[in-house]
């Protein structure tokens, strides 16, 4: 009995530390989604690449290219209709990476977001948007996958 008040313990002050870490940084991609629903793409992107003052300076053709792109690439597939988070991995305490699923009238994207925490509050680290997940969605459907 002891062990289980232990462990239970244990499970209920490990989980409240990564709270705040984990609702500071899904409002930071709900803030996005808002944002982009709202003002469009290139100004939602504007304010995540902004969370970071090293990546915006550093990086601001790549960031250019990638407003631009994806902006072309959803003016072709319908309406806004919404996302989810469909999947997110903690690494430590400062690294958070979510997969998020945009979905359009007429075909979803996925956007990949890699959130850092160096101090204090959570910047934009990396992201990323792609069409092509679909093959990776058949690819663990085959067969040699089930165990």
């Amino acid at each position: 009995m002891k062990h289980l008040i232990v462990l239970s313990f244990l499970l209920l002050t490990t989980s409240g530390q990564n709270k705040p870490t984990n609702l500071e940084s899904e409002k930071l991609i709900e803030s996005f989604f808002d944002t982009y629903k709202n003002k469009g793409v290139k100004m939602a992107l504007n304010e995540i690449f902004a969370t970071n003052v090293y990546f915006s300076m550093m990086h601001s053709n790549t960031t250019d290219e990638v407003k631009n792109r994806l902006t072309s690439y959803t003016d072709s597939i319908g309406k806004y209709c919404g996302y989810e988070i469909v999947s997110k991995r903690i690494i430590g305490k400062s690294l958070i990476h979510y997969s998020c699923i945009v979905n359009y009238e007429v075909q979803p994207i996925r956007f990949q977001f890699t959130l850092y925490k160096p101090k204090d509050k959570w910047l934009l680290y990396n992201f990323q948007f792609s069409t092509d997940f679909m093959d990776e969605l058949d690819e663990s459907a085959k067969f040699y996958y089930i165990e």
